[in-house]
């Protein structure tokens, strides 16, 4: 396992807690870039999943899409759905579909239960998710 720092925190135990960490991977598919987090977005880590968001939306070419995998976060606070909504809408400006990939029942119940199903679909697999048009 790589070690991980809290946010602006120097390393000095080689050690941190898990809750203080988040990371992203960008995939380019064609047209469509795959962001694949890691973590948990909490507080702490809200700045840093915007940027994630924000930086992997800015790789794709219209009209692809950006899929999100959720599967590797260990938590998701309430305004992380909140940023994920406020990218999706920003990314349906310049014709960019929002996907997100989560086999977690609760990632579709809050989706559904904030009436963001329509903004943000959730798949199980990101083959799935990269699929549909």
């Amino acid at each position: 396992m790589t070690n991980h720092r809290r946010l602006g925190e120097p390393n000095l135990s080689g050690t941190s807690p898990i809750s203080s960490w988040l990371t992203g991977n960008v995939e380019f598919r064609g047209w469509d870039v795959l962001l694949r987090a890691q973590g948990e977005v909490d507080a702490c880590t809200l700045p840093t999943w915007k940027h994630l968001l924000g930086a992997a939306a800015a790789r794709v070419t219209p009209p692809g899409r950006l899929v999100i995998d959720l599967e590797d976060l260990d938590f998701m606070g309430c305004r992380a759905f909140a940023a994920l909504a406020d990218e999706a809408i920003r990314c349906q400006r310049q014709d960019i579909d929002v996907h997100l990939v989560s086999t977690a029942s609760i990632v579709r119940r809050i989706v559904a239960a904030a009436d963001l199903s329509g903004l943000l679909p959730v798949h199980p697999s990101v083959e799935t998710a990269s699929s549909v048009r």
